[in-house]
């Protein structure tokens, strides 16, 4: 048995691949590829959930399905799991459920994208979660080369953090030493048909595949009028009255304002600063065909 665990990261088209892979779970399952079917959204973030608490007990179903079903692959997909990258519990907790699993190979597959644009997109996406100040997510990519978000979605079982990269060489070089698994980088820009298609390539179903979802299933960056207006949302919606909305929200939203229309020029600033070590990590780690 092989476990393929597939990180992400995020803003790398992640969840268009991981509709592929659920779209397409009976075409892997015949050829030995076992991608846990989802309903609704086809990622694995419950199990990514609970590996980051710890608990790796969904790994192990996973496996035990993918062996009934006769396939020798199983398939691991979150971009939530990138924040293991920072987290050696959650890597050895996935490694032990390998281990007590009878898994021959394990491999880490990461998709990386250039950090300038994955700066930009994620200060759009963030605006369904939380509000993201793009001076203070400068200041902490520059300065650490990482971004962090400790409990985005407070209650329930969401994930206990999110973790972003973008001095790749720094973390993943890092991440590779605490592990004895390979861990393999597929570039962003190889997008044909679609980014992380290389990691379908790399399990030999690639060109399988019957079919591939419409441009619904992609994760596109939305309007920048739609982000500021989600960023308010999250803002006001923190206020417990009406009054208090009506006499902050010219504020916020002028604040919100000045800031987005500066996200190009702090993007260009991550890009220039670690575009190199992104070079450098796909030198190292880049997948080869």
């Amino acid at each position: 048995m092989r476990l393929i665990v597939h990180m992400g990261l995020h803003k790398t088209g992640s969840t268009y691949l991981q509709h592929v892979m659920n779209d397409n779970h009976d075409v892997l399952r015949r050829n030995g590829v076992y991608y846990a079917r989802q309903s609704g959204y086809p990622a694995h973030h419950s199990a990514a959930w609970d590996v980051l608490r710890g608990d790796a007990a969904p790994i192990t179903r996973m496996i035990a399905d993918a062996r009934r079903h006769r396939c020798h692959t199983t398939v691991l997909s979150s971009e939530d799991l990138e924040g293991a990258v920072f987290y050696q519990q959650a890597v050895a907790a996935i490694e032990s459920a390998a281990a007590e699993a009878n898994v021959e190979t394990l491999e880490w597959h990461m998709c990386v994208r250039e950090p300038g644009d994955v700066f930009g997109s994620l200060y759009a996406q963030l605006q369904y979660h939380l509000y993201a100040d793009p001076v203070a997510m400068l200041c902490e990519v520059l300065r650490d080369g990482m971004m962090m978000v400790i409990d985005p979605v407070p209650g329930g079982s969401a994930t206990p953090f999110w973790g972003f990269v973008f001095d790749h060489y720094r973390y993943i070089s890092q991440f590779a030493r605490q592990t004895r698994h390979p861990v393999i980088l597929h570039d962003f820009r190889d997008d044909l048909p679609f980014p992380g298609a290389t990691i379908l390539s790399h399990m030999r179903v690639l060109d399988d595949l019957e079919s591939l979802p419409g441009e619904a299933a992609r994760n596109r960056r939305l309007s920048p009028s739609h982000v500021r207006q989600g960023h308010a949302d999250q803002v006001l919606g923190l206020l417990s009255t009406e009054g208090q909305r009506e006499k902050l929200g010219g504020l916020v939203r002028e604040h919100i304002r000045r800031g987005a229309a500066a996200i190009d020029t702090y993007a260009e600033a991550v890009g220039e600063q670690f575009d190199g070590s992104l070079q450098a990590a796909l030198n190292e780690f880049g997948y080869r065909a």
